[in-house]
C-alpha cells in the first residue's frame, strides 16, 4: 500500500525450520530498515507469502516444510499488528481440519485480507479451494462462499486482488477450465482456458494476462 515495500529473507535451517528476518521501506523501496521478528511462542519456520494493509498490519503465510506443497501439513497463518516486529497465530474457522493446507498470496481490498487455501486429506487425494477473509487486520479469518474443487492439483493457479478471484485448478491443462468469483466465493462461473495456462495475474475485475506453457 502506498509507498511501502516489504522484503522477507528465510534462510533454511534444514527442511524443517528457517531464520527470517524482514526488511521494510516507506519510501517505495530508496531505503529499508531491518526489522528482525520476534517470535515468542511461535516457531520461525518458512515464509511462502507476506502482504501488508497498512505500515502497521501484516498476514504471513508459513509452514514447516520446504518440499512441495503436498507436503505441507503444518501450513498457518500469523499476523503483525506492529509492522513485523511481533507475530501471533491467526485464527481461521470455516475450513476442515486435519489434511493439509496450502496457502496463497494474501491480497489486500479496501481493509480487509482475503487468501486462498487448498485443502485435501491427504497428498495426492482430491482438493477444495476455499477463500478466506479477514475484517480485523489478520487477526482472524472466515471462509467466505463456497469451495471449488480442484482435484490432485494442490497448486493452481490463483489471481486475485481481493474481490475478484480467478482460478485455474489443473495448472498445464489446455482442457479445462478458468473459474472466476467476483463475491469472494459466494458464485463461481468457469470458462474453457486458451491454452495451458501455468501463471496468471489479474489486471482488472475483468481482465486478466496469463503465461501460456
Amino acid at each position: 500500500p502506498a509507498e511501502l515495500v516489504a522484503v522477507a529473507e528465510t534462510i533454511g535451517v534444514g527442511t524443517g525450520s528457517a531464520l527470517t528476518t524482514l526488511f521494510v521501506s516507506t519510501d517505495n523501496g530508496r531505503t529499508f530498515t531491518e526489522r528482525p521478528p520476534t517470535w515468542g511462542s511461535l516457531a520461525n519456520f518458512y515464509w511462502h507469502s507476506i502482504a501488508f494493509l497498512d505500515d502497521h498490519d501484516a498476514v504471513v503465510g508459513t509452514g514447516a516444510e520446504t518440499g512441495p506443497a503436498g507436503l505441507r501439513t503444518s501450513a498457518d497463518l500469523i499476523h503483525s499488528t506492529d509492522g513485523g516486529a511481533t507475530w501471533s497465530a491467526t485464527a481461521t474457522s470455516g475450513l476442515p481440519s486435519g489434511g493439509i493446507r496450502y496457502f496463497g498470496v494474501p491480497a489486500v481490498a479496501a481493509s480487509d485480507f482475503v487468501v486462498s487455501v487448498v485443502t485435501s486429506p491427504c497428498a495426492g487425494c482430491s482438493g477444495s479451494l476455499w477463500l478466506l477473509v479477514s475484517h480485523d487486520q489478520g487477526a482472524s479469518f472466515a471462509v467466505s462462499g463456497t469451495s471449488l474443487s480442484v482435484g490432485s492439483a494442490i497448486e493452481p493457479v490463483v489471481a486475485t486482488d481481493g474481490q475478484t478471484t480467478w482460478v485455474v485448478p489443473s495448472p498445464g491443462d489446455a482442457t479445462g477450465s478458468i473459474y472466476q468469483t467476483s463475491d469472494r466465493g459466494i458464485t463461481w462461473t468457469s470458462t474453457p482456458v486458451p491454452g495451458p495456462i501455468v501463471d496468471l495475474t489479474l489486471t482488472g475485475p475483468t481482465s486478466a494476462i496469463a503465461v501460456i506453457d
